[in-house]
């Protein structure tokens, strides 16, 4: 990841990062909540 970033422009790698933070925190809480639906349905 670091090589990637070296190549990269920082402001890309900014982006990278948050987009994957996003999509990260949107899986979790996405298997939360189907967790929750399967445990009162």
């Amino acid at each position: 990841m670091d090589i990637v970033q070296a190549l990269l422009p920082p402001n890309t790698s900014k982006v990278i990062n948050v987009l994957f933070t996003l999509s990260f925190s949107n899986y979790i809480r996405t298997s939360i909540f189907q967790q929750y639906v399967s445990l009162f349905s």
